[in-house]
Parts: structure tokens; C-alpha cells; sequence
């Protein structure tokens, strides 16, 4: 009787064991892939205002490191880049809406995790 008790005992501690094991090493897994998505941001925004501050929508910027990458501001004034890593990137812009001018390219040092910019441009 008492080598029954002792087996059920063993199996118990055995079953309760893997299940820890297994449980903890997703964990591990879950926390790693956080930590990689968080180092690396996603998107890039770029907000375009006017010298009072006012949101411009139209305008057309050119993101350039390895490759081109092209966005319009919408109607807030945000222009979304996506996928960028974090470092330095020439920002141009190619055109403005009627009514504004923005001349030149401006370098954009982007700092770790950075994920947004503000951009002025003139209004005429």
C-alpha cells in the first residue's frame, strides 16, 4: 500500500514539475520578444506645423537612410514613416501645399526609441 501511495506521490511531483518548467520558459520567451519589439519602434511620425503652430496637411516629406521612404501629412498634419530604425535619417521635404514654402533638407539625429518629430514650415 504504502509503495502506491509513494508512486502517486512521485507522479504527482513529476506532472507538477513539467508544468512549471514549461510554463516559466514561455514566459521567458513572451518577455524577450517585449523587450525586442520595444527596442525597435515600429513607426516614425512626423508632425508638420506653421510658425503659429497650426497643423498643415498636404505636406510631402521624403525619409532617406539606405532607401526612400515617402509620406503625405493628413488632416492632422501627421506624416507616418513606417518601420524605421533608430538612427540618423535625412528628411526632405518635396512639396507644400499651396500658401506654405519650406526650403533645404534638414538631418534628423534620431535618438533611441525617438518615434515622432516636429517639422516647421513658413507660411507665406
Amino acid at each position: 500500500m504504502n509503495i502506491k501511495r509513494l508512486f502517486v506521490f512521485l507522479l504527482t511531483f513529476l506532472l507538477c514539475f513539467s508544468a512549471c518548467a514549461c510554463s516559466g520558459s514561455e514566459t521567458a520567451d513572451n518577455d524577450d520578444a517585449s523587450k525586442i519589439a520595444a527596442a525597435k519602434p515600429s513607426r516614425f511620425l512626423v508632425t508638420v506645423i506653421d510658425q503659429n503652430n497650426n497643423v498643415v496637411e498636404g505636406v510631402i516629406l521624403k525619409l532617406q537612410k539606405d532607401s526612400n521612404v515617402t509620406a503625405r501629412s493628413n488632416n492632422k498634419g501627421i506624416a507616418m514613416f513606417p518601420l524605421v530604425a533608430t538612427s540618423g535619417y535625412r528628411l526632405t521635404v518635396i512639396s507644400c501645399p499651396k500658401g506654405y514654402e519650406y526650403t533645404g533638407t534638414k538631418y534628423i539625429p534620431i535618438k533611441k526609441n525617438q518615434t515622432e518629430l516636429i517639422l516647421k514650415i513658413t507660411k507665406k
